[in-house]
């Protein structure tokens, strides 16, 4: 059965999907219709685009309801969702600290947020409708892209497939009838040290909190956020990257 696959740049990594199919060309229509729903998200979500929801809500959701796509929504109701089992130390709104630290840009035409605002001023009117109660910089990030993952696996298992594997810069799913072998690359260390995760019908995340990957260099510190301090974890530095290969069971 022959494996199809490649990578592509999208939410500012590369983006590897891979698949099994009885017929080739099934897989590579599979594998298109996947990076198409990637770039779907992409364009919702980003913080970077100017036209994207996110950003729209950045300009206006502060002084009136904002209407999005329902996949934005989804995404926004887990991120305070998460804000809230978390009491507060994962926080959506940590984008004005971001972009003060280097690690975004300055959004364009956006009123200044509230330096006291966070994930509890976002209210979720309806499944397409969206306002925040005072200022301030949504930035669903990390968390838009593991939902992108997701609907790409789902979008080619929906076509005639017999597995596949999604990885966007190391947050990495499988299907269940695959393993992947997932080795963590860690700067520094040796590759005979890096350690390898047999993933099965599952997925992982990795993610850094150093000075390596793409991180500015104008960066004062990594792009992960303590919600309830605004500022960087006192932790020692990682960076883990996620490397996958499809195996026969």
């Amino acid at each position: 059965m022959p494996t199809v696959g490649w990578l592509e740049l999208h939410l500012g990594t590369r983006v590897e999907i891979a698949c099994r199919a009885e017929q080739r060309n099934a897989g590579e229509a599979a594998v298109q219709a996947a990076f198409a729903e990637i770039q779907n998200i992409h364009q919702l979500m980003s913080f970077h685009l100017p036209d994207s929801d996110v950003s729209r809500l950045n300009r206006r959701a502060a002084r009136e309801v904002v209407t999005v796509d329902p996949r934005t929504v989804k995404v926004v109701r887990a991120a305070c969702e998460l804000s809230r089992q978390s009491q507060g130390y994962f926080d959506c709104t940590t984008a004005a600290e971001l972009v003060s630290d280097g690690h975004l840009p300055r959004p364009a035409s956006s009123d200044p947020p509230d330096p006291d605002a966070s994930w509890r001023d976002i209210e979720i009117l309806t499944d397409d409708t969206v306002s925040f109660r005072r200022p301030l910089w949504l930035d669903l990030g990390g968390i838009a892209k593991g939902y992108a993952v997701d609907r790409a696996l789902h979008r080619c298992l929906a076509s005639e497939v017999k597995a596949c594997l999604v990885n966007a810069g190391g947050d990495c799913r499988v299907s269940d009838t695959l393993t992947a072998s997932v080795t963590l690359d860690v700067p520094g260390q040796r590759n005979d040290q890096a350690a390898t995760i047999q993933l099965s019908g599952g997925s992982l995340a990795s993610s850094c909190t150093g000075s390596g990957g793409e991180i500015r260099e104008s960066a004062k510190a990594g792009p992960h956020y303590d919600g309830r301090r605004r500022r960087p974890p006192q932790q020692t530095d990682f960076c883990l990257g996620a490397v996958g290969r499809l195996h026969d069971r």
